[in-house]
């Protein structure tokens, strides 16, 4: 974590990246946030898929959200994305932007539809669309320990749709987009009447779900 550090602090960018999280007799799948002044925060990994859960101690950090002055940072990891409370929690939490980390595997078919696009991209779009955030979800390609990867990164805006192209399944590519942070901050109102945030019924089903709120988000 050390290289990352100086290359955030020497290029002064913000990075998110997995490691292997050793702490105590514990091992722990976990997404790292760095930035231009050093750490700023961790996620340790909640949703344990296939092998992990005989080598990793699912997450215990909860889904932290991340003040920092290019926005509010959320992280989640690859399985995360198809258990819809994550997103819903961390956009709950005033997150403007979700860093999806992922080593997407090829699964049995069908895989891709005729548009070419994954289950988890449309679960990354669905989950941008419904919480008004910001989803930039990066996959390996290629193949290790009889796993294959299927690439597939994306940056989803907050209407859902990516943001340019969805990266192909076998080549390794650089996704760059150009985001309006303020259209997470704003109410989602899409005519009149509606309007995701103030919508919700949460006094039917918060307290069941365990979400809360940010403070500055509309009540």
């Amino acid at each position: 974590m050390k290289a990352w550090i100086e290359f955030a602090c020497s290029h002064q960018v913000y990075l998110v990246a997995g490691l292997c999280e050793i702490d105590g007799m514990q091992l722990f799948n976990t997404a790292v946030l760095l930035g231009p002044d050093g750490f700023i925060g961790k996620y340790r990994k909640a949703h344990l898929w296939n092998l992990e859960k005989l080598w990793f101690t699912p997450g215990d950090t909860g889904f932290p959200v991340f003040e920092t002055p290019i926005g509010r940072i959320g992280l989640l990891i690859c399985w995360d994305i198809w258990f819809p409370e994550v997103p819903r929690i961390l956009g709950q939490q005033g997150a403007d932007i979700i860093c999806s980390l992922n080593n997407w595997v090829w699964t049995p078919p069908p895989l891709f539809d005729e548009a070419g696009k994954c289950m988890a991209s449309y679960l990354t779009m669905t989950a941008a669309h419904v919480n008004n955030v910001f989803i930039a979800a990066a996959s390996r390609i290629g193949e290790e320990r009889e796993a294959r990867y299927l690439g597939c990164s994306l940056i989803a805006g907050t209407n859902g749709w990516p943001i340019g192209a969805v990266a192909s399944a076998n080549r390794q590519e650089i996704l760059f987009a150009d985001i309006d942070i303020t259209s997470a901050r704003s109410a989602p109102i899409w005519n009149s009447l509606n309007d995701l945030q103030r919508d919700r019924r949460n006094d039917l089903y918060d307290q069941m779900l365990g979400y809360s709120q940010h403070p500055a988000l509309p009540r």
